[in-house]
């Protein structure tokens, strides 16, 4: 039987589960306390939070059988802060826990490697864009064709 303090634990992991739609396992072993902190800074910046709890304790709140994905120590971020992940490729990543579906760490890297939100909507508005672009020159390049040629007559006559 857990006690009233590992309870308390287990009860506050399973309600940030529920809360939260992204929830990531990561390795924590060799990153040193400059960087720990920088990842505390910048996953409370975006709104998430980051725990570290025992692997045992975790696995009982998640209520999924993730234990043998869970070696060593393990820092769960809720919300992940992605900017962090690909600018100081900070900790390895375990497992995560997307929507309710467990992830491998290929897609959360995947999912880390995505551009951010402006970045595709300006690419998109580029390739809606471009084919009105090359409609316009093809319309026009005629005409500036027939104006080059009258004016380098007209340059020759005079």
């Amino acid at each position: 039987m857990p006690t009233e303090k590992k309870q308390n634990i287990i009860n506050d992991l399973k309600d940030k589960f529920r809360r939260a739609k992204a929830v990531f396992f990561v390795d924590y072993k060799g990153i040193n306390a400059s960087k720990i902190s920088a990842l505390r800074t910048e996953v409370r910046e975006n709104d998430g939070e980051i725990e570290i709890a025992k692997n045992t304790l975790v696995n009982i709140a998640a209520g999924e059988n993730i234990s043998n994905k869970l070696t060593g120590p393990t820092a769960i971020i809720f919300k992940p802060a992605y900017k962090l992940f690909k600018e100081i490729q900070l900790p390895t990543f375990k497992i995560g826990i997307l929507d309710g579906r467990l992830i491998s760490d290929k897609e959360m890297l995947e999912l880390a490697t995505i551009p951010s939100c402006e970045i595709l909507a300006a690419k998109l508005v580029g390739q809606l864009k471009s084919p009105i672009y090359r409609l316009h020159n093809a319309l026009i390049s005629n005409q500036n064709k027939l104006v080059l040629t009258l004016s380098a007559i007209a340059s020759q006559k005079q």
